[in-house]
């Protein structure tokens, strides 16, 4: 996971990439330390495939009410440019890696 140091933008890190998930968070919630420890764990299994970056909230508020993220966590899932899902709260282990998996097998928004 990468951890967002505000040299791209983040349409620039979505354009770069085929399949990006973006994580904003902040250091002090719970959940947010749960689903970052998740992702870290699966980017060994995503690596080749999926570029995993996370926000700040805290630290990048601009961006954060740029993107309308209005609670933390949050997710947002990208392919091809596109956002493909964006979800808030909490979330298992699974429920990101199936995220991520229907992520990678989607061809088109529209499916």
């Amino acid at each position: 996971m990468i951890e967002y140091d505000n040299k791209k933008t983040i349409d620039e890190i979505v354009t770069n990439n085929n399949a990006v998930v973006v994580l904003y968070y902040a250091k002090w919630c719970m959940p947010c330390k749960s689903i970052s420890q998740s992702l870290s764990e699966l980017k060994d299994n995503f690596r080749d495939t999926i570029q995993v970056v996370a926000i700040n909230v805290d630290e990048f508020t601009i961006i954060a009410l740029e993107q309308n993220v209005k609670a933390v966590p949050t997710i947002q899932y990208y392919k091809n440019s596109l956002l493909y899902l964006k979800e808030s709260g909490f979330r298992t282990r699974d429920q990101l890696t199936r995220n991520m998996n229907a992520l990678l097998t989607v061809n088109s928004i529209e499916e």
